[in-house]
């Protein structure tokens, strides 16, 4: 991963909202651990993500 990182372009583009996932990392660890199922990984993805681009002032299709 450190290689990946040192190698990455700098004016790489991130999507808008990319640091939401992490609460999608998080649901997917819950479900590894037997808290969460996998169908959650998905919920959590689309709210987060439908939340963070409408935080952003930006359009969503619903």
């Amino acid at each position: 991963m450190s290689t990946a990182t040192e190698n990455l372009n700098p004016d790489f583009p991130y999507a808008p909202g990319f640091s939401t996932l992490s609460k999608m990392n998080e649901t997917a660890a819950a479900a590894v651990a037997g808290t969460a199922s996998v169908a959650d990984i998905f919920t959590t993805a689309q709210d987060t993500a439908v939340s963070s681009l409408k935080d952003l002032g930006l359009p969503v299709a619903e």
